[in-house]
């Protein structure tokens, strides 16, 4: 049992640091819309993050309190979310203790990290699929569940199409070609999407907010986040490529990039 403490004690350590830095506010636009619509219900912004929406809205749903305490209950599992990626990727690469530390120490100093991780913003969802990912696509007897997580973390922002090729190829390189008969069931979590968005963005008594999907090319627009999503998927331009470095160096943490 004491060694079971020890080893998840950075990643605690991790996420009592987080809960000390968070104000339990909202202040960036983009949380406060989230926030706004796990309320009243609807699709945010592109690519609508119909996974985050549900995953919270059930959470909200078994935690029948005051508006108040309820954001404080969301706020405290994305920190949880984020702590338990890193105790992933500390299983996964077999770090030292003072390699734990370190990351640890650089997570709670990055100010971006700590801002993403104390508002109700889709990054920790994303850093834990991804984490998750990672943790399984070698694993012996769980290309199942890998593919599964695959189909996740692309549904919730396809932005992660990239990493999600790469775990793919290098797996193909290093297992072969058996683990594919799995791959239908990445395709599971990307129908709830189209479904939840398409719901969502067709029903005018239920939207509660200006996007309207009323085709199926507007709703694959929206899901794909086309607006951003083609600096990811075609040549950018000299100012696409300046801006999305500029937003990678503010807005990722160096262990996460790493």
């Amino acid at each position: 049992m004491q060694t079971y403490l020890f080893n998840w004690l950075p990643a605690l350590s991790l996420l009592i640091g987080l809960i000390i830095q968070c104000d339990f506010m909202l202040k960036d636009p983009d949380s406060i819309e989230l926030w706004l619509t796990l309320q009243q219900g609807g699709i945010a912004h592109p690519p609508g993050y119909a996974l985050y929406l549900s995953l919270n809205g059930i959470l909200l749903s078994l935690a029948p309190f005051k508006s108040q305490t309820q954001l404080i209950v969301l706020l405290i599992f994305q920190m949880i979310l984020l702590t338990i990626a890193l105790q992933l990727l500390k299983e996964k690469f077999k770090w030292s203790l003072l390699a734990s530390w370190f990351s640890v120490a650089s997570l709670l100093l990055f100010k971006p990290f700590v801002y993403a991780a104390t508002h109700l913003e889709v990054y920790a969802l994303q850093v834990f699929l991804g984490c998750c990912a990672i943790f399984l696509y070698d694993r012996y007897g769980k290309s199942g569940l890998f593919y599964f997580v695959m189909g996740l973390l692309v549904a919730h922002h396809s932005s992660s199409l990239f990493l999600c090729i790469t775990l793919i190829l290098y797996l193909s390189h290093n297992k072969g070609f058996k683990h594919f008969y799995s791959l239908p069931l990445s395709l599971l979590p990307v129908i709830y999407n189209f479904a939840y968005l398409y719901w969502f963005g067709t029903k005018t008594n239920l939207r509660n907010q200006w996007y309207a999907l009323d085709s199926f090319s507007d709703l694959f627009d929206f899901a794909s986040a086309q607006n951003y999503a083609e600096v990811y998927i075609t040549l950018p331009s000299s100012e696409q490529l300046i801006h999305l470095l500029e937003s990678a160096t503010v807005s990722i943490s160096p262990m996460f990039l790493l």
